[in-house]
């Protein structure tokens, strides 16, 4: 019991020898502490942060938008609605018949929306070549800072490839880039605002090309159907050439019988024995009448008047119907109205814009910076003043072994 006494005596002793120790000690343990975030502290200055930067990329107004729909009516007027409406029912045949071109001509009918303009400039901002050549015209990465060309090319295509392109809810997206060097934080801006604009750039000819496509389409397709429908008349006129040819031989035959039968003139509204003392016609019999039985006076008349037409088209049946038709073709304003109220969209204005990289919404967030600062500096701060005691302790201790 004594001996367990004693113990407790003992340890109470060195405990309070310690406390009374660090006391004595304690400049030097501030001095480590003081020393180590210092150190620290100049290690979180020197330290690279990776920042990564996001932008989102909007598209336009619903009031830009607006700006768009007499065009888009227009566009969608009954004509090319029913040619859309049987691409889609080849579409959903799956049939041979919707070859490229075809498909081609089916591209060129997408209305100006918003949508349709976020999806063109999204594509283009995905098209590498646009960024590299963009980060090229920048001094994001800086050509003397490599020993060859192949060497900047290399780290241009890996810059361009570190860009990532993604969808925000399904609505807008976004643009990212991590950075190393802050002082390139408004290089990378500059960089972005040249992008937007060259990528607007294009879509705007783009759109024009287009469209200038669909309008060449539309004037050759009316030439084709205005030279089908002359070649159909012209097919229609050789038939009637060869009909009244035809008509004409036939009548001359009838007419040469007629004369040979002396028949001049005749009523074929009674049954009578004609020519009984030729003894040719007895009875008609009920039957149908010899054409000759008009006489060739009426059949030679005949011959005359058709030999004398000078309009030979009032006497084609399809003739007329074709002519309307190429008529309202060849008046038919539908190309003339969409090249004016196409010239009066956004795409001709100098400020159009199919979409914006939104500079406001940007975010810089440290990517490598799981700790805060203040954090940091607080675990320091303990961790020199354990360290400060331990040191302290043991050179107490080497002292005493002396």
């Amino acid at each position: 019991m004594a001996l367990k006494k004693k113990v407790i005596e003992n340890n109470e002793l060195d405990l309070i020898e310690i406390i009374s120790l660090i006391f004595k000690n304690k400049f030097k343990i501030f001095f480590i502490t003081v020393l180590l975030l210092i150190v620290v502290f100049f290690i979180q200055i020197k330290r690279e942060h990776v920042v990564q930067i996001s932008t989102e990329i909007v598209p336009i107004s619903i009031f830009d938008e607006t700006k768009y729909n007499t065009y888009n009516s227009l566009l969608v007027d009954a004509e090319v609605r029913a040619y859309k409406s049987l691409l889609n029912e080849i579409d959903k045949n799956n049939s041979l018949l919707l070859d490229a071109e075809v498909r081609a001509y089916k591209s060129l009918l997408n209305e100006i929306d918003k949508n349709f303009l976020l999806k063109l400039f999204v594509d283009r901002l995905k098209d590498q070549e646009i960024l590299r050549e963009e980060i090229k015209k920048s001094n994001l990465i800086l050509k003397e800072n490599y020993s060859n060309n192949k060497s900047y090319e290399e780290a241009v295509i890996k810059k361009a490839a570190s860009i990532k392109i993604s969808p925000i809810k399904d609505k807008y997206w976004k643009i990212q880039y991590e950075i190393k060097d802050k002082s390139k934080i408004d290089t990378w801006e500059n960089l972005i605002k040249n992008i937007e604009i060259h990528i607007n750039n294009q879509i705007k000819i783009f759109i024009k090309n287009i469209f200038d496509d669909f309008i060449l389409k539309k004037e050759k397709e009316k030439n084709f159907l205005i030279e089908d429908i002359d070649i159909a008349m012209e097919n229609e006129m050789k038939i009637y050439e060869l009909r009244i040819s035809k008509r004409i031989a036939f009548l001359r035959e009838q007419a040469m019988i007629a004369r040979q039968l002396d028949l001049k003139k005749t009523n074929l509204t009674e049954v009578q024995i004609v020519g009984s003392e030729k003894g040719l016609i007895n009875n008609f019999g009920g039957g149908d009448v010899p054409y000759y039985m008009r006489g060739y006076d009426v059949i030679e008349k005949e011959i005359d008047l058709i030999n004398e037409r000078s309009d030979k088209t009032l006497f084609v049946d399809k003739l007329t119907n074709l002519s309307n038709e190429k008529l309202k073709i060849k008046t038919n304003k539908t190309i003339e109205r969409l090249k004016k109220e196409f010239s009066e969209t956004p795409v001709f204005n100098d400020d159009f814009f199919a979409a914006q990289i939104k500079f406001e919404s940007t975010n810089y967030e440290y990517l490598n910076k799981k700790l805060s600062s203040q954090m940091i500096l607080i675990f320091t701060f303990l961790f020199g003043i354990i360290l400060g005691i331990f040191y302290v302790l043991i050179e107490n201790s080497i002292k005493n072994n002396r």
